[in-house]
């Protein structure tokens, strides 16, 4: 018998974009035998709470919801730094020691995918011996500028399939906390810069068909592959793969998401379409967010203006990024902090 055991995490602010993801999983999986679903909730009201239990209910599915607000506080005092003042982001690694799960493998997804298709064949993919299984990160112009060896396996934690059963057994937990204590490091992405420092050489490489960041579909692929210094290999994997999408991750496009007003959003992606069938679709007014400057000059270029001025304008505004993030190469010391700390744990 097929189980797909699914975690997702969210604020109450969250819940609503949660909510419409969970659909279109639940949607697109009817061909697996046993979905159970694990809800970490933080702070999220009673009635967000009912309608997950709704939703999952409509597919004969299983639900638990665990309440979080307890656990952010042992996370805080296990030494977690707050990601943008909030510590949920890092319960989906603090809670795999604490749920007990029905197999050895749980799929956790972030709140801004989007499920494209059945997930049977994730299923069988082999992590024996890994802690967990992720999507290699494709914005390698960061690793680049970031100065991160082997950049090719720096891994995006969007979508990650854990083995419960190896990451108890490597008591990754204890690992973390022993190593946040020790060196306090200023993280920049929480949880993905945890998991990539101390555990990357356990991490299993997945098809990036089950994690497709949609921004970089926006430019052809002789302009993308320039932008991203993606390389011939990897570039032929994405072009292969771009139409055979599983999850969508929905990354901002020109600042806005697709919960926002007059978001541009890929036809492939049907956000809108799992909002209507979802039990959110009576009272969900879509966010009215502020665009920066440099959002509405893109968007303008992109819409209005000429292709290859978009993508000149595009590769210098990700180069000023890059060379933003890497000042002071940050990377380098925290990958010498976490090589130091291995080496003698």
């Amino acid at each position: 018998m097929d189980i797909l055991e699914l975690m997702l995490q969210s604020s109450d602010l969250y819940a609503p974009y949660t909510g419409v993801a969970l659909t279109s999983y639940l949607e697109n999986n009817r061909d697996i035998d046993k979905i159970i679903i694990y809800f970490l909730a933080d702070n999220v009201s009673e009635l967000n709470k009912d309608r997950m239990v709704d939703t999952v209910k409509k597919y004969n599915r299983t639900i638990y919801i665990y309440d979080v607000g307890g656990y952010t506080e042992e996370i805080k005092a296990a030494g977690f730094l707050d990601y943008h003042g909030s510590y949920t982001t890092f319960c989906k690694l603090y809670l795999i020691d604490k749920i007990c799960f029905e197999s050895d493998r749980v799929l956790y997804v972030d709140s801004d995918t989007l499920c494209n298709g059945s997930l049977k064949d994730i299923l069988k993919v082999r992590i024996d011996g890994y802690i967990c299984a992720m999507t290699t990160e494709i914005n390698t112009l960061f690793q680049i500028k970031n100065c991160i060896p082997d950049y090719h396996r720096w891994y995006n934690a969007g979508v990650i399939l854990f083995n419960i059963s190896k990451w108890k057994e490597r008591q990754c937990i204890e690992i973390i906390k022993s190593y946040l204590k020790e060196y306090k490091p200023q993280l920049r992405l929480a949880d993905q810069d945890i998991l990539n420092l101390l555990f990357r050489d356990e991490i299993k490489s997945i098809p990036h068909r089950y994690n497709y960041i949609y921004t970089y579909t926006l430019l052809p692929d002789k302009y993308g592959e320039n932008v991203w210094k993606w390389g011939r290999i990897l570039s032929e994997k994405l072009k292969a793969e771009k139409d055979q999408v599983v999850i969508w991750h929905c990354m901002p496009v020109f600042g806005r998401r697709p919960w926002d007003i007059n978001a541009y959003v890929p036809d492939l992606v049907r956000w809108d379409y799992f909002l209507e069938i979802s039990e959110w679709r009576k009272d969900f007014k879509k966010a009215d967010e502020e665009q920066s400057l440099t959002g509405k000059f893109q968007e303008f270029l992109f819409r209005k203006g000429s292709l290859f001025v978009y993508y000149l304008f595009y590769k210098v505004a990700i180069m000023q990024v890059a060379r933003r993030g890497a000042k002071g190469n940050p990377y380098m010391e925290l990958l010498k902090n976490a090589n130091d700390f291995l080496s003698s744990y």
